[in-house]
């Protein structure tokens, strides 16, 4: 496997995964309808939000839960482990119930507005781009190693699959027609998100010297359909480490560059040029933005060495964690937000009383009380 098929598939979007088989009498999908799951939750507001833990199955108490994506419908994608971590089991939140989608060792990705979904799969030591779509799991056929990494409303699926010399190729696949999209002049390229102007966003690797081709720098691009082919443009200087994360229908790009002698910032790439978020962080990602250009992601604030999530809205720069009124401040520790909605839904990962969880977070106004409520009850 290559080196963004390792990035990407294993930690880039966020959280690896082992290769291993379904269990035994856990079908895929597309097999048989998993199972539904209460979720509890819980409310803290007062603070302008309400947190809601996403529980794992009461059959594995044990196990771990991640959020990736929102939708504006309020459709969580998310996960959950085996008791052994050996692989992750997708699932949708909705309305305080978490619906099992698929039971083998699969990494989320993205969701689009009708609830359709791209992940990759694992496979005895295979990784396949699939996407799951009105109660069916669909292997979208790319060859070698691939991974699918963001969704539009279309069902267009962008991603990234290893070439026949054994590259990082970026892709674009329109219901099974595969489209190569151009690259810099480095052998790696990745898609990461698409919106519903089929614009696309992600990285291409530059080669800044030639002599020295191993040594290419990744750069942010978007890439548009214009005149009859797809054109590549860098969006941060070239040469400058860059990459993107997520996109929003106006087409703005957030993800991280490198800034003087920081490792890597937060920013947003826009046709003004490039914003970054937090100069005093030497570390952090952003991650999603919604149409109204509020930004979450994670960064590592000045001193303790853990990332933290954070909201950028309006110019205004907030650890998540700040939002969190008193009393569950002693119980979560929110890590990272992978994506925000237009609702203003957060979702990503934290530490609840020492396990990993899913959460969202979302606005709320009026009553300031901690309640503990079920499913049923949501």
């Amino acid at each position: 496997m290559s080196r963004l098929s390792t990035r990407l598939c294993l930690g880039f979007v966020l959280v690896g995964f082992a290769a291993a088989l379904p269990a035994a009498g856990q079908p895929y999908w597309g097999t048989q309808a998993g199972p539904e799951i209460p979720s509890s939750y819980v409310t803290w507001s007062g603070s302008g939000y309400e947190i809601i833990l996403i529980d794992p199955p009461e059959t594995l108490p044990t196990s771990t839960t991640q959020a990736y994506a929102v939708n504006n419908a309020g459709q969580v994608l998310a996960n959950y482990s085996t008791p052994t971590y050996l692989f992750y089991t997708g699932a949708i939140w909705e309305n305080g119930v978490l619906t099992t989608v698929d039971s083998s060792a699969s990494q989320q990705a993205d969701i689009n507005q009708f609830g359709h979904a791209v992940a990759t799969r694992s496979d005895l030591g295979l990784y396949e781009a699939i996407m799951w779509r009105d109660g069916e799991e669909i292997d979208l056929d790319i060859p070698s190693y691939s991974c699918a990494l963001g969704i539009n409303d279309a069902d267009q699926v962008v991603g990234q699959y290893d070439d026949p010399s054994g590259d990082d190729q970026a892709f674009l696949w329109d219901d099974f027609v595969l489209t190569d999209l151009p690259e810099l002049n480095g052998p790696w390229s990745a898609a990461i998100a698409i919106n519903n102007a089929q614009q696309i966003a992600g990285y291409a690797d530059y080669v800044v010297d030639p002599e020295h081709p191993e040594e290419a720098v990744s750069c942010a691009v978007l890439w548009e359909y214009v005149g009859g082919e797809w054109v590549i443009t860098p969006l941060a200087p070239l040469g400058t480490y860059s990459f993107a994360m997520a996109m929003n229908e106006a087409g703005d790009v957030v993800g991280a560059i490198r800034n003087g002698s920081a490792n890597r910032q937060p920013a947003l790439f826009t046709d003004s040029g490039v914003t970054i978020l937090n100069e005093e962080t030497d570390w952090g990602i952003a991650r999603g933005i919604n149409q109204a250009g509020h930004i979450v992601g994670s960064y590592e604030p000045a001193g303790p060495s853990y990332e933290s999530a954070f909201l950028w809205k309006n110019g205004t720069f907030t650890d998540l964690n700040d939002l969190l009124p008193r009393s569950a401040r002693a119980g979560w520790d929110l890590w990272w937000a992978c994506d925000i909605n237009d609702n203003g839904w957060i979702v990503g990962i934290g530490d609840y009383q020492g396990e990993m969880r899913g959460f969202i977070l979302r606005p709320v106004s009026g009553h300031a009380t901690l309640q503990w409520q079920s499913a049923a009850a949501f």
